[in-house]
């Protein structure tokens, strides 16, 4: 029975003083600090990790533009290559039939000749 005094008017007490109150505000204090302290740091590694992301896409970005600008210079090359392949094929073709005219007018004149 004492001690159901004595925890009543030490309630009580402390209930009349704010020390019970006090107790309950440095346990919360203390518990959802530390959660606020373990979310900053999550928060900062974050933000670290998101950096690092921001950096490697950058990077990303300038060797696609690089190789965006290799595509085209490669592009234009076979562009005028094949202008160049056209132009010798038509060279040839012309050739060929001069080639085969000069056969056919020596044949000709081989027959003219031969034929008198």
């Amino acid at each position: 029975m004492w001690q159901g005094i004595k925890k009543g008017s030490t309630e009580f007490y402390g209930r009349l003083t704010g020390h019970a109150i006090e107790q309950k505000v440095a346990q919360y204090s203390e518990t959802y600090g530390e959660i606020l302290l373990g979310m900053h740091r999550d928060m900062e590694k974050s933000k670290v990790e998101i950096e690092k992301t921001k950096e490697l896409l950058n990077e990303v970005q300038q060797k696609g533009q690089a190789l965006m600008s290799m595509v085209e210079n490669q592009r234009d090359q076979i562009r005028s290559l094949d202008l160049a392949l056209k132009q010798f094929r038509t060279r040839v073709m012309w050739s060929s039939a001069a080639a085969g005219l000069i056969v056919i007018v020596g044949g000709l004149a081989w027959m003219i000749h031969f034929f008198k």
